[in-house]
Parts: structure tokens; C-alpha cells; sequence
């Protein structure tokens, strides 16, 4: 990919991660939650499943990949913000899932690289990826199964 493509990529990325930003409100209002993550989910499966079998389209797994990063920290904090029995609780619910998110946040990058290097190759590094792609759809659609329904 050239520097002019990687740019693009994570500007589409960037951009419309806005979209599923302001989308996630208004269809957990209307799917549940469980619904809205199960599709926020299955649009961050799109990227390194979609890296590792038609490179070719990444504007379009960045397309997918902007709107599920966008919806996916607004469908967690939905489901803070339901879950919550006082403004207390839902401060430490806060607390812990950023936390701990931007703690492994953290860690992921250097990882990704490690992986890359060692390897020589993006694939295993992109398999990392889809792992922790799988424990966060896995993760958020557990976590939203009891969040009452927007009204």
C-alpha cells in the first residue's frame, strides 16, 4: 500500500467512524442492543478477515472497520448507561471498561509489529487481530444480552 493509500484507508476509517458514531443511538433504539452489537461485531470481522483475502478492497474494510469503530464504544457505552442503577455505579462501570479497553489499547500496536516482525508477514499479525476481533464481539454481545431495549 502506498503512503497516499494508507492515508486514504485511515481517513474513510476516521471519517466514518463518525457515522457509526451517530448511527448506534438511533438503531439500538430501535434493533436492542444485542442486535446492534452482533452487527457492530460482524463489521469489525470485515477487516482483518477482509485484509487477509481481498487486500485489494481496503477502502471497503475501511468503511466497515470506521463504522464499527464509531458504533462499538457507543454500543458499550449505551449499555453503561442502562445498566447503571445511580450515577456512581455507572462511573465505575465507566472506569473499569475504559480502563481496562485503553489499557489493552495500549498494548495492542506493539504487539501487531512484534507479531509482523517475527513473522515477516502481515497474516499472522492480521490473525491476532481477527482473535481479538473475535473476544470483543464475543465480549460485547454477552455483556448487552440483559440491556433493556431503548424506548
Amino acid at each position: 500500500m502506498s503512503v497516499a493509500e494508507a492515508g486514504a484507508a485511515s481517513s474513510i476509517f476516521q471519517i466514518l467512524a463518525i457515522v457509526g458514531g451517530l448511527g448506534v443511538p438511533f438503531a439500538a433504539k430501535y434493533w436492542g442492543p444485542t442486535a446492534v452489537a452482533v452487527t457492530v461485531g460482524a463489521l469489525w470481522l470485515t477487516v482483518p478477515v477482509g485484509l487477509l483475502l481481498a487486500p485489494q478492497l481496503w477502502w471497503l474494510w475501511s468503511v466497515f472497520g470506521g463504522v464499527a469503530q464509531g458504533g462499538g464504544i457507543t454500543v458499550i457505552f449505551i449499555a453503561i448507561i442502562r445498566l447503571a442503577r445511580d450515577q456512581a455505579s455507572a462511573g465505575k462501570m465507566s472506569a473499569t471498561v475504559q480502563g481496562l479497553g485503553y489499557a489493552l489499547a495500549a498494548v495492542a500496536p506493539p504487539l501487531v509489529g512484534f507479531v509482523h516482525d517475527a513473522s515477516g508477514s502481515w497474516t499472522p499479525a492480521l490473525l491476532v487481530i481477527l482473535a481479538s476481533v473475535l473476544t470483543f464481539f464475543a465480549g460485547t454481545t454477552l455483556s448487552v444480552r440483559k440491556v433493556p431495549k431503548g424506548r
